[in-house]
Protein backbone atom coordinates (compact mmCIF):
# COMPACT_ATOMS: atom_id res chain seq x y z
CA UNK A 1 0.00 0.00 0.00
CA UNK A 2 2.80 2.41 0.84
CA UNK A 3 4.19 2.16 -2.70
CA UNK A 4 0.78 3.00 -4.21
CA UNK A 5 0.64 6.21 -2.22
CA UNK A 6 4.21 7.29 -2.91
CA UNK A 7 4.09 10.81 -4.28
CA UNK A 8 0.54 11.45 -3.07
CA UNK A 9 -0.02 14.69 -1.16
CA UNK A 10 -2.76 15.13 1.41
CA UNK A 11 -3.60 18.70 2.33
CA UNK A 12 -6.27 20.33 4.46
CA UNK A 13 -7.05 23.81 3.17
CA UNK A 14 -10.10 25.80 2.14
CA UNK A 15 -10.91 24.68 -1.41
CA UNK A 16 -10.07 28.02 -3.05
CA UNK A 17 -6.66 28.12 -1.37
CA UNK A 18 -6.03 24.48 -2.23
CA UNK A 19 -6.82 25.15 -5.90
CA UNK A 20 -4.52 28.19 -6.01
CA UNK A 21 -1.68 26.29 -4.35
CA UNK A 22 -1.79 23.13 -6.46
CA UNK A 23 -3.06 24.30 -9.87
CA UNK A 24 -0.78 23.47 -12.80
CA UNK A 25 -1.55 22.73 -16.47
CA UNK A 26 -1.35 18.96 -15.79
CA UNK A 27 -3.41 18.97 -12.59
CA UNK A 28 -6.73 17.16 -12.36
CA UNK A 29 -8.86 18.21 -9.40
CA UNK A 30 -11.70 16.03 -8.16
CA UNK A 31 -14.08 18.11 -6.04
CA UNK A 32 -17.00 16.70 -4.08
CA UNK A 33 -18.36 19.52 -1.92
CA UNK A 34 -21.59 19.16 0.04
CA UNK A 35 -24.63 19.12 -2.20
CA UNK A 36 -26.73 22.27 -2.42
CA UNK A 37 -29.12 22.24 0.51
CA UNK A 38 -27.05 19.82 2.61
CA UNK A 39 -24.18 22.14 3.50
CA UNK A 40 -24.89 21.80 7.24
CA UNK A 41 -24.75 17.97 7.18
CA UNK A 42 -20.95 18.08 7.44
CA UNK A 43 -20.86 20.49 10.37
CA UNK A 44 -22.06 24.04 10.79
CA UNK A 45 -19.65 26.60 9.39
CA UNK A 46 -17.52 24.16 7.38
CA UNK A 47 -19.01 24.94 3.97
CA UNK A 48 -21.64 27.60 3.43
CA UNK A 49 -23.90 28.24 0.47
CA UNK A 50 -21.87 31.34 -0.47
CA UNK A 51 -18.85 29.12 -1.08
CA UNK A 52 -20.44 27.62 -4.19
CA UNK A 53 -20.00 30.98 -5.94
CA UNK A 54 -16.43 31.25 -4.64
CA UNK A 55 -15.69 27.73 -5.88
CA UNK A 56 -17.14 28.56 -9.29
CA UNK A 57 -14.95 31.67 -9.55
CA UNK A 58 -11.83 29.72 -8.51
CA UNK A 59 -12.49 26.93 -11.00
CA UNK A 60 -12.91 29.41 -13.85
CA UNK A 61 -9.25 30.36 -13.35
CA UNK A 62 -7.64 26.89 -13.23
CA UNK A 63 -4.88 25.98 -15.64
CA UNK A 64 -5.56 22.29 -15.10
CA UNK A 65 -8.83 20.37 -15.32
CA UNK A 66 -11.45 19.38 -12.82
CA UNK A 67 -14.30 17.02 -12.13
CA UNK A 68 -16.94 18.48 -9.84
CA UNK A 69 -19.74 16.39 -8.38
CA UNK A 70 -22.84 18.38 -7.42
CA UNK A 71 -26.59 17.98 -7.27
CA UNK A 72 -28.15 18.76 -10.67
CA UNK A 73 -30.46 21.65 -9.80
CA UNK A 74 -31.13 25.01 -11.49
CA UNK A 75 -29.06 27.02 -8.96
CA UNK A 76 -25.99 24.87 -9.56
CA UNK A 77 -26.45 24.94 -13.34
CA UNK A 78 -26.65 28.74 -13.21
CA UNK A 79 -23.50 29.11 -11.08
CA UNK A 80 -21.52 26.73 -13.28
CA UNK A 81 -23.12 27.62 -16.63
CA UNK A 82 -19.66 28.50 -18.00
CA UNK A 83 -18.52 24.86 -17.56
CA UNK A 84 -19.18 21.78 -19.63
CA UNK A 85 -21.82 19.95 -17.56
CA UNK A 86 -22.49 16.26 -17.99
CA UNK A 87 -25.35 14.61 -16.14
CA UNK A 88 -24.70 11.11 -14.86
CA UNK A 89 -27.06 8.67 -13.17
Amino acid sequence: MRERLAGVWVDSLPCQEFIRRWDRPGTLFYLDPPYWGTEHYYGRGLFGREQFAELSAALQQVEGRFILSLKDIPEVRELFSWASIETVA
